[in-house]
C-alpha cells in the first residue's frame, strides 16, 4: 500500500508538470499567434514574455520532478544510452563526496589472470563504500557521477575483473543464484523481468543476514540500501547473479 501511495503521489505531480509545461506552451503559441495577426511580427516585450513563460515551465517541471524524487524512493534507471544528464542529489554533511581516481585495465591478459584468481571481496567491498555520497549520473562511468552498472563496472574494473556495461548485459553474464547462495560481492538485479532489467547492485551483506547492497541511486547517488525492508526495491527484485571469473 505504501509503495502504491508513492506511485500514485508521483504520478500525480509529474501530471501536474506536464499540465503545466502544456499550458504555458499554448499560452506562448496563442501570443504568438495574436502577434501574427496584429502585425506578423512579435515586439521584443512579447518576445521577453514568451521566453520567461518556456523558462518557468521549465523551472516548474524540473522542481515537481525532484519533489517527487524526494517522495518516492527511487526511479528504475537503464544504462543504456549516452547521454549525460546530471541529478545531483543534496548530500548530508556525514556523507562527504570521496575522490578516488578511476583506473582502467583493459589488458586481456591481466583481466584472464584476475578472473582465475578472483578479487578480494575485502578490498573491493572497501572500494565500494568508499564511493558513498558521490552523485548519480545518467551514463556516468567514473567518481564525477555514476548510473547503477556503471558503478558496479567501475568497481569490479579496479580490481581486474570485467563486468558488460549495461544491467542487463551484466544480469546475462553472470552465474544465477537463489537469495540463500546470495553473498558479499554478489549482484543483485530489479526490473520487470529477466528480459528488462532496469537497475544493479552490489550485495554488501553475508549469506546469513538480511539483504542489503550498495548501488547507485538516481534520486541520492552512491547509498547503500536495505532490500528487504524497501518497499520500492523489494518488489521489483528479479534475482542474484555471481560475476563470472572463469
Amino acid at each position: 500500500m505504501k509503495a502504491l501511495t508513492h506511485r500514485i503521489r508521483l504520478s500525480s505531480k509529474l501530471l501536474q508538470a506536464t499540465l503545466l509545461v502544456m499550458s504555458l506552451t499554448l499560452m506562448s503559441f496563442s501570443a504568438e499567434a495574436h502577434s501574427l495577426e496584429a502585425g506578423g511580427k512579435k515586439t521584443k516585450a512579447e518576445k521577453k514574455e514568451a521566453k520567461l513563460a518556456k523558462k518557468t515551465a521549465r523551472d516548474e517541471a524540473r522542481r515537481l520532478k525532484e519533489m517527487a524524487m524526494l517522495d518516492d524512493v527511487d526511479y528504475m534507471d537503464e544504462s543504456t544510452g549516452p547521454r549525460t544528464r546530471t541529478e545531483r542529489p543534496t548530500r548530508r554533511p556525514d556523507e562527504p563526496r570521496t575522490e578516488i581516481h578511476k583506473t582502467e585495465n583493459h589488458d586481456p591478459e591481466t583481466r584472464a589472470r584476475s578472473t582465475t584468481s578472483g578479487p578480494s571481496i575485502g578490498s573491493m567491498e572497501d572500494y565500494a563504500l568508499s564511493l558513498q555520497g558521490i552523485p548519480y549520473r545518467y551514463g556516468g562511468t567514473d567518481t564525477k557521477g555514476f548510473d547503477c552498472s556503471g558503478y558496479v563496472q567501475h568497481v569490479f574494473d579496479k580490481e581486474g575483473v570485467f563486468v558488460p556495461r549495461t544491467a542487463q548485459a551484466q544480469f546475462e553474464t553472470c552465474d544465477l543464484i537463489s537469495d540463500r547462495q546470495a553473498d558479499k560481492g554478489d549482484l543483485v538485479f530489479f526490473g520487470k523481468s529477466k528480459k528488462h532489467i532496469d537497475h544493479v547492485g552490489i550485495l554488501i551483506s553475508p549469506q546469513d543476514e538480511t539483504k542489503r547492497m550498495i548501488h547507485s541511486s538516481s534520486s541520492q547517488g552512491i547509498v547503500i540500501t536495505n532490500i528487504e525492508e524497501s518497499a520500492y526495491w523489494k518488489p521489483r527484485l528479479v534475482g542474484y547473479g555471481k560475476v563470472r571469473r572463469d
